[in-house]
């Protein structure tokens, strides 16, 4: 097995399919990091003050730490039905490094409004010697979702 493009797909499969708790159990080591940095793209766009849009932004160990920030993070409270997709738009690998960097377009319907949204994602992926996952950066936007959905404050409300 060789880190490729290609094989980085097949990695994201579950997580393009909606099954965050599969990819996390399935493509990660038990012990890996979490990196939910908070977006800047709302406040490049000029649609937010601060960068800080993710009520969540950490750094997190395991599969339990990133199921739970998903799951009654960003889907759980934001999405309707907790129904996400998802579709890579570019992907660039390092193989030296063993890592992987994709642009991510995330989508549904926000649950206040029933408007659909498109949520800008940036994924920075490390992988092991066995090409399981170490480190999961994730540089989304969450206000962005919210903006492109008609809503004007996300739930609950961020400090």
């Amino acid at each position: 097995m060789a880190l490729t493009r290609d094989f980085v797909a097949s990695v994201m499969e579950p997580y393009l399919a909606g099954d965050f708790e599969g990819f996390v159990r399935q493509k990660c080591t038990p012990d890996f990091t979490y990196d939910l940095v908070p977006g800047d793209i709302a406040s490049k766009l000029g649609l937010t003050g601060p960068a800080q849009q993710h009520e969540f932004a950490g750094i997190f160990k395991g599969h339990d730490a990133a199921v739970k920030m998903i799951l009654e993070g960003l889907t759980g409270r934001e999405v309707k039905d907790l129904k996400i997709g998802a579709r890579v738009l570019k992907t660039v690998v390092d193989v030296e490094d063993r890592s992987a960097a994709l642009e991510v377009e995330l989508f549904g319907d926000a649950k206040r409004t029933d408007k659909p949204f498109i949520l800008a994602n940036a994924i920075f992926l490390t992988f092991d010697e066995n090409l399981k996952i170490t480190y999961w950066s994730d540089h989304l936007d969450t206000f962005t979702l919210a903006k492109l959905a008609g809503v004007e404050e996300l739930e609950p409300e961020l400090p």
